[in-house]
């Protein structure tokens, strides 16, 4: 969390790529493992470290503050553009990190690293070029009454992402936005399409019309429809809630 959150101090540049290299043998602690030690609160997803004298940080919320669950490191590396690569020294926790990749739904990369660590300079050569081959876009996840799809258009392709990209080549992606329910939809946002390995993100303006303009110039019991109907759109809805696409309404119906 705070190599993610404390920018600053990490140094984060905006136009980079942000890859957290996480190398363990131990299985990750979630939110409630803190309360074994007395940490009650639940993390703030904020930076505490402080600098000691020789120019080193330490943390300052071990005693207090709970650890993050995986939906909170889930948002912040999303809103910071982290790339984690997890390299797991142990065949059983490699499947709890391989368990937690899925919850996190991030682009990411896992491999296993042998005792020695000796590999360690390999996983990483290969996490690298693995992110940067294959390029998925991240979708939002909080807009409600709205169904985004992504089809990728590319040679090769694994769920929603283009794979094996070569350099220069490009990663082409066909989106499809569809309002799904239009009163839970805000009527106007900005979705933004991220692709996180880069600093590339698509903003679309989405404005949502639940309603014709025309509609709010009804005629009721229009003369146009024998005073049987209400006159709409160019149109007549009858009595009988059936539209017509002739102007008139049967006198006898």
């Amino acid at each position: 969390m705070q190599a993610v959150v404390c920018t600053e101090v990490i140094g984060w540049r905006p136009t980079a790529s942000h890859i957290v290299l996480l190398a363990t043998d131990a299985p990750y602690h979630i939110a409630g493992d803190g309360k074994l030690t007395g940490a009650l609160l639940p993390h703030d997803m904020k930076c505490h470290l402080s600098q000691l004298p020789d120019d080193t940080y330490q943390y300052d919320e071990s005693l207090d503050l709970d650890y993050p669950s995986i939906g909170q490191i889930q948002h912040v590396m999303l809103q910071e553009r982290i790339v984690p690569i997890f390299a797991i020294a142990s065949n059983r926790s490699i499947e709890h990190f391989k368990d937690m990749r899925e919850q996190l739904q991030l682009t990411s990369y896992i491999d296993e690293l042998n005792p020695s660590s000796a590999n360690i300079l390999d996983l990483i050569r290969e996490g690298y070029n693995s992110l940067a081959q294959n390029i998925e876009l991240l979708l939002p996840t909080d807009i409600e009454g709205v169904n985004i799809l992504v089809r990728p258009l590319c040679d090769q392709t694994s769920g929603v992402a283009c794979t094996n990209i070569a350099r220069g080549e490009t990663a082409s992606f066909e989106v499809s936005i569809e309002v799904t329910d239009c009163a839970a939809a805000q009527r106007k946002q900005n979705i933004t399409l991220r692709y996180p390995f880069l600093a590339v993100s698509i903003d679309v303006e989405l404005e949502v019309l639940c309603d014709c303009d025309c509609a709010m110039e009804l005629e009721r019991n229009s003369t146009t429809c024998n005073y049987r109907g209400d006159f709409v759109c160019a149109r007549c809805q009858c009595d009988n809630t059936r539209f017509v696409v002739w102007v008139s309404c049967d006198v006898t119906g």
